[in-house]
């Protein structure tokens, strides 16, 4: 047999636990506000970027 083959789990440990619905699993929730905290960021950086062109365009 190779070594790339499925190896089963004994008997004597216990299955792990499913994971947990989209809606409570921290992982999903954390990096759904760290994507949103990214986008925020951006867009307020583009708009500075636009106001800081803008006000030295206009004189």
């Amino acid at each position: 047999m190779s070594d790339a083959a499925v190896q089963e789990r004994p008997t004597n440990q216990p299955a792990p636990p499913p994971p947990p619905p989209d809606e409570e699993n921290p992982a999903i929730i954390d990096a759904y506000k760290t994507f949103k905290i990214t986008i925020i960021g951006a867009v307020l950086f583009c708009a500075s970027a636009l106001v800081i062109i803008f006000m030295t365009r206009s004189g």
